[in-house]
C-alpha cells in the first residue's frame, strides 16, 4: 500500500481489520450468517444466541469453530428449541442491527423491560472505565477499524472484546461473559462508537440498565430505551455527557 502524506506517496505496509462470513449453525440449523471479525467466535456465537433468542446453562452447550479461507463456520448444540426460532435468509452486515424487520412495532416488540438493580453509579466511575476500555483496545490501535464493547462490573471491573461490527462487538462481550460464569451481573454496558436500536434491544434482553457510548444515541435507540427502562448516557468525554432515561436509582454526577 501507499501512504500520502507531505505531498508525496510513500510505499509502506500496513495491517486491515479482518471481515469475512460467519454461518452461526444451532443443532443443525442455519441460524444466521454474520459479517464480522474471525477472532473469538466462540464468543460470538455463544453472545448472538443469548442476545436474540434465548438464556443458557454454558455447561450444557458445546461449541465447534470451522476455519475457511475467508468463511468460518460456529455450530453449537445444546437445549434450544430451536424450531420456534426465527431464522435469517440474508447476510446480517456489520452495520446492520435490524434488517429482518420492516416494521417499527416489530422491533420494539423484541424489547424487554429492564428491572436490574445495582449500586448507584457516578458518572465519573464510567468515564474511567472507557479509560480502561481504550487501553484494552489492541485490534484498534493495530488496525483503527474496529469497535469495541465492554461490561463494567461491581469494583470498576471491565471486560472488552472487539470486532469490526458494532452489533457483533456487543453479542462477544455477552457471549464472554457467559463463558466466564462471572459471578456478577454487569452494570453498564460500554461503547466504542455509536448506540443504535440494535444494541438497545441486545442490552435489554440481558438486563442491562446502563448504557455509556463515545458517540451519538439514535432516535430509535432512545425510542426503545424508554420503553425498556435503561438509561442512556452518550457523548460521554471530557466530563460531558447527554443522558436519556432515568437518573434515579442508576446514577449520580458525582461521588
Amino acid at each position: 500500500m501507499h501512504r500520502w502524506k507531505q505531498d508525496e506517496f510513500v510505499f509502506d505496509n500496513d495491517m486491515l481489520a479482518n471481515e469475512g462470513l460467519v454461518h452461526l449453525h444451532v443443532n443443525g440449523k442455519r441460524l444466521t450468517s454474520l459479517l464480522a471479525s474471525h477472532e473469538d467466535l466462540v464468543e460470538l456465537g455463544v453472545g448472538h444466541v443469548t442476545a436474540e433468542y434465548q438464556s443458557f446453562d454454558p455447561a450444557l452447550i458445546d461449541v465447534e469453530v470451522e476455519y475457511g479461507k475467508d468463511e468460518a463456520k460456529v455450530d453449537m448444540h445444546g437445549p434450544f428449541d430451536v424450531e420456534n426460532w426465527t431464522t435469517r435468509d440474508r447476510v446480517v452486515t456489520t452495520s446492520c442491527g435490524a434488517c429482518e424487520h420492516d416494521a417499527l412495532p416489530a422491533m420494539l416488540a423484541t424489547s424487554n423491560v429492564v428491572n436490574a438493580v445495582h449500586p448507584v453509579r457516578h458518572m465519573h466511575s464510567i468515564e474511567h472505565a472507557f479509560q480502561a476500555m481504550k487501553s484494552s483496545q489492541d485490534g484498534f490501535r493495530m488496525t483503527g477499524g474496529l469497535h469495541a464493547a465492554g461490561l463494567l462490573y461491581e469494583g470498576d471491573a471491565v471486560r472488552v472484546m472487539e470486532d469490526i461490527g458494532r452489533h457483533n462487538a456487543v453479542d462477544k462481550i455477552i457471549g464472554a461473559h457467559v463463558l466466564s460464569n462471572e459471578q456478577h451481573e454487569p452494570h453498564v454496558l460500554l461503547l466504542s462508537g455509536r448506540c443504535g436500536w440494535d444494541i438497545v434491544a441486545k442490552a435489554s434482553r440481558f438486563n442491562i440498565p446502563i448504557i455509556a457510548s463515545i458517540g451519538a444515541a439514535s432516535s430509535l435507540a432512545a425510542t426503545a430505551a424508554r420503553a425498556s427502562n435503561i438509561t442512556l448516557v452518550s457523548f460521554l468525554r471530557d466530563g460531558k455527557a447527554v443522558i436519556i432515561g432515568p437518573l434515579k436509582d442508576r446514577i449520580k454526577a458525582k461521588d
